[in-house]
């Protein structure tokens, strides 16, 4: 039987999301801060060019191919993702020229 007590189910953020005339050399934020922990994140990268991520807008932290998502699950670990987070994204040399990233969170 599932558990339908509201204080422990998960929900998802409002997605963001950076579209590829945005996505430059320098650190751009994909959308807003978190409003709370994440316990799982996804990034999508529908852009036709390679992406560096970042959760602090100066360190490459995930390198997220063209055309590839990428699923950090930290509620295995009982760890989080801080709210107030802000992604950030820039690309690895080349600009895309299509598409864009986005940011989704499970809190």
């Amino acid at each position: 039987m599932v558990n339908r007590d509201s204080s422990i189910r998960a929900t998802l953020e409002t997605l963001r999301s950076l579209a590829f005339g945005s996505i430059g050399a320098a650190y751009a934020a994909i959308g807003t801060a978190l409003a709370d922990e994440a316990e799982q994140i996804c990034l999508i990268n529908n852009t036709d060019a390679d992406l560096l991520i970042s959760d602090d807008g100066v360190n490459n932290k995930i390198f997220l191919p063209k055309f590839s998502g990428y699923v950090l699950d930290l509620f295995s670990n009982n760890k989080v993702i801080a709210n107030r987070t802000v992604m950030y994204v820039k690309h690895n040399g080349v600009a895309p020229t299509e598409g864009s990233v986005y940011f989704e969170a499970t809190v």
